[in-house]
């Protein structure tokens, strides 16, 4: 069989791509194929199928067969998702007035060489017709010169495949002006001299280094064009990790779209003061076997928070100080064993706040606590209750469930760690390897496209591929997309996004699964005016006090928790507030959040408060792009029953197995094995089975679909570099 021939074949299970000339990057688009036979014994009957647009490959080595192919495709009009490839081998009777490029952005033809003149440049350039393929000629070679001088717009590939030729004596071939336009040239040649420029195309991440001489062959242009195209949504922690780590495997038609102008998702580290605060996650929670500990430690990048969470002064709203003695003493109260804690929960099918109220006054009832106050004692664990909820993410701890928050692991070490003076961004820089690539977004440069808020996903199309649709009008088509959105974003919108709808049970997990909204209040002073070892208060409302304001404007201060000191921002107090009042907070004016913080300081703090110069609050759920802070397990999802890992399973489409030695096949697609190929995976940390919350969980979900994707194309075992996606 000619080459030419085992080329079509090639191609019959490729992936092409198209280029956005407006944009510098690569939409990948993978084309569905009708693969004809020379003998195939329907082709004078062939329709184009108009409705959904599917390629027609014709591999057509008999001219016999030329005339039904130009009698199909005479007077249709196809459209830009429509491609033809035509390869004739003998085109004595080939007429190219009958096949017009018009209103064919991407339309694709392989010609033979006598009928290339037939087609103007004029056509070439206002229609951009996206692939010539010419061979044997000498003359065609200088044509396709001539194309480029005449500057080809960025969607222009050309194919040339010389069967006949010198091996010297040809131009230079510069396309630095057309830096997304590809060279396949002389499948014969054993020394061509070009330069290429792609550098800053995704899809051709193997061809590196400008003017570099290569051994260029269709098959080795193709393989890097026949990688699996993989789409991430979401540029948050673990949509990076996912990302690097499918680098890492071998994987390099990887993009992410995020629909935020930023990255990090609910890593989000701003300027703010003296240096930087944290606006989403925060600290690294705890050291052994946590992933962000692991990479973070050997770069001297942690310090400990100290005891400021457990030290903190208990303040009454009558600027009563409760004696460090008796607050201490309630603190060990709530603070029982975590051992006593997990053994008891496993035998109770209550809610995490029915447990805790239990063993609060059970303990209070004790001879040696009978002289603690029991209003203060009150007001002590109603505060409690609220720090406890902002752990869960949750409006009470009511909506906890018992058996539900022993799913959590705690990893063993400080679990407090915070990012000096960097924030948590320099995490992404970490995972992204800035340093190493001095660019922005390290690895991973011109892979992020921001702004780009996905509204439509139809996952279950007949080529067994994913099309992607964003609000901006911006399309994609991959292989494989991996969803890592919120857990709150999947809520409000998966039935409006996934065509056709999720399965019930991914909708059980999506509904069941709980996702509750902490926000943070930094504000800033101009100088410290509380005492030099004071690590902050937390707020004990007095009841006839909290009666003040429960029902007017100021109502939302109850879910005020707490304010605390930072050693790294010597100015600034942080506060948190929770639940439906943490939500209501978002929509408030900037004056009136200040206006009632500064309440709070005056009611409860004995000091001349200042007037501060800068504060900042998290708005995480008004934001569409996030819907609330972290997930947690809810009664709600013991009674529906449903589980992260549910959450976590992909949905399959059927197709061939991937052939995965670096060649192309020609064994026909009927014939070969079988095989589930995910098409659409779910990572974040809503999708962690024992870290969820986190971002040490949101990572090693990202890990984990990237290599349930390594091992589908089964290259775990030094196979990295030689991932394709034949026959998928």
């Amino acid at each position: 069989m000619c080459c030419c021939r085992r080329l079509l074949f090639h191609l019959a299970s490729s992936s092409l791509c198209t280029i956005d000339e407006k944009k510098s990057y690569v939409i990948p688009k993978v084309l569905s194929l009708h693969i004809c036979q020379p003998t195939h014994p329907d082709i004078d009957s062939m329709k184009l199928n108009a409705a959904n647009q599917r390629l027609v490959l014709c591999c057509l080595r008999y001219s016999k067969h030329s005339n039904s192919l130009l009698t199909l495709f005479s007077g249709f009009t196809l459209s830009a998702c429509c491609p033809v490839l035509t390869h004739i081998h003998q085109a004595k009777r080939y007429n190219c007035s009958k096949f017009e490029l018009k209103e064919e952005p991407t339309s694709m033809i392989f010609l033979p060489p006598k009928s290339c003149q037939n087609i103007s440049l004029r056509t070439l350039r206002s229609h951009e017709c996206q692939l010539l393929n010419f061979h044997r000629s000498i003359n065609n070679f200088r044509y396709i010169l001539n194309l480029t001088e005449r500057k080809l717009l960025r969607k222009s590939v050309i194919f040339a495949d010389f069967f006949e030729g010198m091996e010297e004596g040809y131009p230079r071939f510069d396309l630095r002006e057309n830096p997304f336009s590809i060279v396949i040239m002389g499948h014969r040649f054993k020394h061509f001299l070009t330069y290429i420029n792609l550098l800053s195309s995704p899809l051709n991440a193997l061809i590196r280094h400008r003017g570099l001489h290569w051994v260029l062959s269709s098959f080795l242009v193709y393989r890097i064009m026949n990688k699996p195209k993989i789409l991430i949504v979401g540029a948050g922690p673990s949509g990076i990790a996912c990302a690097t780590k499918l680098l890492d495997y071998g994987f390099e038609n990887v993009v992410i779209v995020e629909a935020e102008s930023r990255i990090g998702g609910r890593i989000h580290t701003i300027p703010f003061a003296d240096n930087v605060i944290d606006l989403g996650a925060q600290w690294c929670h705890g050291e052994k076997d946590n992933i962000v500990y692991e990479l973070a430690h050997k770069h001297n990048l942690l310090q400990s928070t100290g005891d400021v969470y457990e030290s903190y002064q208990c303040i009454r709203s009558n600027r009563e100080i409760v004696p460090e003695n008796i607050s201490q003493r309630l603190k060990d109260i709530v603070n029982d064993s975590l051992v006593t804690r997990q053994m008891e929960l496993r035998n109770s099918n209550g809610s995490l706040g029915s447990y805790l109220t239990n063993k609060f006054y059970e303990a209070l009832r004790r001879p040696e606590n009978s002289d603690i106050d029991m209003a203060i004692a009150r007001e002590f664990f109603d505060n409690y209750q609220k720090f406890e909820s902002s752990v869960e993410a949750s409006d009470t701890l009511d909506d906890v469930s018992g058996h539900g928050y022993l799913e959590y692991w705690e990893c063993e070490g400080d679990i407090l760690l915070n990012w000096k003076d960097k924030g948590y961004v320099e995490f992404l820089r970490l995972l992204m390897r800035t340093h190493e690539h001095n660019h922005e977004f390290g690895l991973l440069e011109e892979r992020i496209l921001l702004n780009h808020r996905v509204a439509h996903i139809d996952w279950n199309r007949y080529d067994s591929c994913v099309q992607i649709r964003c609000e901006n009008g911006e399309n994609f088509l991959a292989d494989h997309v991996i969803i890592t959105v919120s857990l709150g974003v999947l809520k409000e919108q998966h039935l409006r996004t996934f065509e056709p709808k999720l399965p019930l049970d991914k909708q059980r997990a999506i509904d069941g699964l709980a996702f509750g909204t902490v926000n943070k209040i930094f504000i800033e002073f101009p100088k410290p005016f509380w005492p030099k070892n004071w690590t902050g208060f937390t707020m004990l409302w007095r009841e006839e006090d909290i009666g003040e304001i429960r029902g007017t404007a100021r109502a939302w201060l109850e879910d005020v928790f707490g304010f605390y000191c930072d050693r790294n921002q010597p100015r600034l107090l942080s506060g948190w507030i929770i639940g439906a009042n943490g939500r209501r907070m978002e929509t408030l004016p900037k004056d009136e959040i200040l206006d009632g913080c500064m309440y709070l300081f005056r009611k409860f703090l004995p000091w001349d408060i200042p007037e501060p110069c800068n504060f900042k609050t998290s708005t995480w759920y008004t934001n569409e792009n996030f819907r609330g802070s972290y997930s947690f397990r809810s009664m709600h999802t013991e009674e529906v029953g449903t589980s992260a890992r549910e959450l976590a399973q992909p949905l399959y489409t059927v197709t061939t197995k991937p052939m995965l030695n670096g060649q192309s096949s020609t064994e026909p697609l009927f014939s070969q094995s079988r095989c589930d190929k995910p098409v659409v995976q779910f990572a974040g940390e809503a999708t962690s089975d024992h870290y969820f919350s986190t971002v040490h969980g949101a990572v090693e979900a990202g890990w984990r679909e990237a290599k349930r994707l390594a091992e589908f194309y089964d290259i775990l075992n030094g196979a990295r570099g030689k991932i394709t996606r034949s026959h998928l």
